[in-house]
C-alpha cells in the first residue's frame, strides 16, 4: 500500500460511523443541489435554446426523484449532526433555495407542456410571455 493511501485509510479508520455518514450526506446533498441548480438555470433559457430546452426537459424526468431524495438527506443529516452534537441547532434552510429552484422548474415545464401541442406562433406568443 502506498504511503498516500495508507494515510487515507487510517484518516477513514479514525472516522467514527456518524462522522462517515455525515460526510456521505454532505456530499449527496451537494449533487443533487447541484443537479436542481443546472436544471433552474437551464429554465431560464428554455424559450430560447432548442438544445437547452432539450437538457431542461430531459431532467425534468428525474426532478421528482431529486426532491424526494434532497428533503430526507437534509431530514437524516440533522439527525445524525445532533447524534454528534446534541446542541446543535437544526437546520432546514437549504431546503428554502432547493424549493425556490424546484417550484420554478415545475411552474416553467408546465408550462411549456400546456403550450407545446399549440401552433408554432402561439407557442412563440406564450414564450414571450413567460418570460
Amino acid at each position: 500500500m502506498t504511503s498516500k493511501r495508507k494515510e487515507v485509510f487510517e484518516d477513514a479508520q479514525s472516522l467514527d460511523k456518524f462522522q462517515i455518514q455525515r460526510l456521505t450526506l454532505t456530499a449527496r446533498r451537494d449533487v443533487i443541489f447541484s443537479r436542481m441548480q443546472d436544471l433552474y438555470n437551464r429554465s431560464l433559457n428554455v424559450a430560447d435554446d432548442d438544445s437547452e430546452r432539450e437538457l431542461f426537459l430531459y431532467g425534468m424526468m428525474s426532478i421528482e426523484r431529486l426532491h424526494s431524495d434532497f428533503n430526507d438527506i437534509v431530514e437524516q443529516l440533522n439527525i445524525v449532526e445532533l447524534t454528534l452534537d446534541p446542541k446543535y441547532k437544526v437546520n432546514y434552510q437549504s431546503l428554502n433555495s432547493f424549493e425556490d429552484m424546484y417550484c420554478r422548474c415545475k411552474f416553467i415545464h408546465d408550462k411549456f407542456q400546456s403550450v407545446s401541442n399549440q401552433p408554432e406562433t402561439m407557442i412563440s406568443n406564450v414564450n414571450s410571455q413567460l418570460f
